[in-house]
């Protein structure tokens, strides 16, 4: 298989077989199959599993490719994916993020509470009343009443958007295909968890790793906008990365990261639009300047 099959196949599996990797099962379905890529490239990965705290129901994964302890260069980008939005996705706006999430759970969930408790009302309490208890009308109903509240439940954590391919696919996918070029052991990579909700997997790589690192976070690098390698400090060894336009930001972030990504500027802001967000095709120019950037650290 040449390296243009090889990439259209993880494509092909992680923008549309595994698109959705927002639940702990869809997770755990892509990290079978992406430990399985990176094992046919190399063989100097692991998989680090983690909680927040002690009494966390929740366990999050890290994968990490190449020698962490020595590697002084990091290149991250996370696998999950986002739950449906309906606006613009601003980077470094947690506050927006989770408010966005919240308002369209909630406005989705009422609808979908006011449709039930109609039919409640229309269908189930007269059907009920006219002394129709064992039928089998009334045993589908049970039935649906189920399915309606497993629907419920998921509506309150968030629908998993089926448009993935920018985010965070186009990202994932451009580093699979750098992972054979780029052997040096003073460079890893690390492919981090929880990126569309509350960054657990990069903290914790930021936590783990002590010294002089430099930490690349890649992020929807596939999107039909600008390059912008953004960094808070001024000056360091990385501040002109070629075929980005390197500039700085205000918003609260670790100095030691530079965020490669895909966006429009609007004042001090970064944004990339809905329309990018939900793209069918990715900017083929932007995947190359990134790995010609990673290959030549």
């Amino acid at each position: 298989m040449t390296q243009q099959e090889q990439l259209m196949d993880w494509f092909i599996r992680y923008s549309s077989i595994l698109k959705k990797r927002s639940t702990h099962r869809q997770k755990e379905r892509f990290l079978q199959a992406f430990q399985t890529d990176v094992n046919a490239i190399r063989d100097d990965f692991n998989v680090d599993e983690f909680k927040l705290h002690p009494k966390d129901p929740y366990t999050y994964h890290n994968v990490y490719v190449g020698d962490m302890h020595r590697a002084t260069q990091i290149i991250c980008t996370y696998y999950d994916t986002p739950t449906v939005v309906w606006r613009d996705y601003a980077y470094f706006d947690i506050k927006q993020h989770e408010q966005s999430t919240t308002w369209l759970i909630m406005f989705t969930a009422l609808s979908y509470i006011i449709a039930g408790g109609l039919f409640t009302w229309l269908v189930t309490i007269p059907m009920l009343a006219g002394g129709h208890l064992i039928s089998v009308p009334s045993i589908l109903m049970v039935v649906g009443y189920l399915a309606y509240f497993l629907m419920l439940g998921q509506m309150t954590r968030g629908w998993p958007s089926r448009h993935t391919l920018i985010q965070n696919s186009s990202s994932l996918v451009a580093l699979l295909g750098i992972l054979g070029a780029q052997r040096k052991p003073t460079v890893a990579f690390a492919f981090v968890d929880a990126g569309c909700t509350n960054d657990a997997g990069l903290k914790r790589v930021l936590r783990r790793k002590k010294g002089k690192c430099r930490f690349f976070m890649v992020e929807n690098i596939g999107g039909d906008t600008p390059l912008y390698a953004i960094t808070k400090d001024t000056v360091h060894q990385y501040r002109d990365i070629e075929g980005f336009e390197n500039t700085t930001t205000a918003m609260k972030m670790d100095d030691r990261i530079t965020y490669l990504i895909s966006a429009k500027k609007y004042g001090d802001r970064f944004v990339l639009p809905l329309a990018q967000l939900r793209q069918k095709k990715i900017n083929a120019l932007n995947m190359e300047v990134l790995s010609h950037f990673i290959e030549s650290l």
